[in-house]
């Protein structure tokens, strides 16, 4: 007699233990649902993202500049001309970044900009380098310097 209440006892015990198991995992539904949700929010972004380009193509051709998405991001290759052996930016060069800076701080004010800068082939390559970094410095400057549709990260 005193081995069928033990067995009942471990039996409820397994039994507990698996059906607590059973607590972790998520309903069909429930998952069916999030799913949806992150694939209307990816569609909903790679709509903007669109928009954005769009906008961007539009108002940057008279700049010739090159609209690319790449990644979900958008890659604007935009050119600023700099004198020989200098890093100043020109004034020639000043509506665009402004153009630039208006578009992208009005539909994504937590967009992060990166500046990359060149130099031609004359010279070592180390003094390609610091010239293409005072250059990108230049660039990055004005755009974080200004007025209110700056941005605060390149």
């Amino acid at each position: 007699m005193r081995f069928y209440p033990r067995l009942v006892v471990v039996s409820l015990g397994v039994l507990a233990v698996a059906l607590g198991g059973c607590q972790g995992y998520v309903k069909k539904t429930d998952f069916d649902a999030t799913v949806n949700e992150l694939r209307a929010s990816d569609q909903r972004q790679q709509q903007q993202i669109d928009s954005l380009s769009q906008q961007m193509q539009q108002r940057f051709a008279a700049y010739d500049a090159k609209i690319a998405q790449m990644h979900g991001r958008i890659r604007v290759d935009a050119i600023s001309h700099f004198a020989f052996d200098k890093a100043i930016l020109r004034d020639e060069d000043k509506p665009l970044l402004d153009d630039f800076a208006k578009t992208i701080s009005s539909n994504y004010p937590q967009a992060m900009v990166t500046v990359e800068g060149f130099a031609d082939a004359a010279g070592s390559t180390r003094y390609n380098l610091r010239l293409g970094r005072a250059r990108a410095k230049a660039v990055r400057d004005y755009l974080v310097g200004g007025h209110a549709a700056r941005f605060d990260q390149v």
